[in-house]
């Protein structure tokens, strides 16, 4: 079996590949789609970003979070490595603006942006640290970054349709815990202000998220707490930190 850094030596050309699979948000069927928003609502009300600040959304992706944090009046730039995936996620957030570009080496001044999301994006990296400490590098000092990541998650194997190598199921190299990500965070400069987990597994096998997509947020949100302290079984870990 690859070692991550072998499977990943070309790794921009896996995302610009990659970036022609995204799917916006409208064409997911309906149960993927409520846990995507619903999730999606969670992360970005934790960073609590305000009209006019500079944020960036960092491995945008299909553009979800960018339209979101447009919608709110946020100044967003989207950042992915896939040119493709890129005019996908303008048509999904006209109002935002988007970026070509690696995280390792952001096309941000030092101290340039109020805020950043990096939504389920680290579990891709060989190197979280490098882009988290490259993060710290464009936040002004305060400014808030909001990270999610797959709760331990156990990586499985197998072949890659696009490369043709063993590669880990979702391209996901790492599995995290609270302390892992909290470590990851402080090493690159961070002061960790909370880490939360979200999104019961067992509540999106009863399709609570579609059923309750009509309710006001805090109803999921009320329920799903509940869940995950009492049966466990988190999706996702989130955290907020400050540069």
């Amino acid at each position: 079996m690859s070692e991550p850094t072998a499977v990943y030596s070309d790794y921009k050309l896996h995302y610009e590949i990659d970036g022609e699979t995204q799917v916006p948000p409208e064409e997911l069927p309906p149960p993927r789609r409520a846990e995507e928003r619903r999730r999606m609502d969670f992360v970005l009300r934790l960073g609590r970003f305000g009209r006019g600040e500079k944020v960036l959304d960092l491995g945008c992706g299909a553009g979800w979070a960018s339209r979101m944090l447009s919608e709110a009046g946020v100044r967003t730039f989207g950042l992915d490595l896939s040119r493709r995936g890129l005019r996908k996620a303008k048509g999904v957030a006209p109002e935002a603006s988007f970026v070509f570009g690696d995280g390792y080496s952001l096309p941000f001044k030092e101290g340039s942006l109020d805020g950043a999301v990096l939504s389920e994006v680290l579990e891709h990296l060989v190197d979280p640290g490098g882009v988290l400490s490259e993060v710290h590098r464009v936040l002004r000092p305060g400014g808030r970054l909001v990270v999610s990541v797959p709760y331990r998650e156990e990586i499985r194997w197998t072949l890659c349709v696009h490369c043709n190598r063993f590669t880990p199921i979702n391209a996901h190299l790492h599995s995290f815990d609270e302390g892992k990500l909290s470590g990851m965070l402080s090493e690159a400069g961070f002061s960790v202000v909370s880490l939360k987990t979200f999104s019961s597994k067992i509540l999106a096998v009863l399709s609570f998220p579609r059923l309750t997509s009509w309710a006001p947020y805090i109803v999921w949100r009320t329920v799903d707490r509940l869940f995950c302290r009492w049966l466990g079984r988190e999706g996702f870990l989130a955290a907020l930190a400050r540069r």
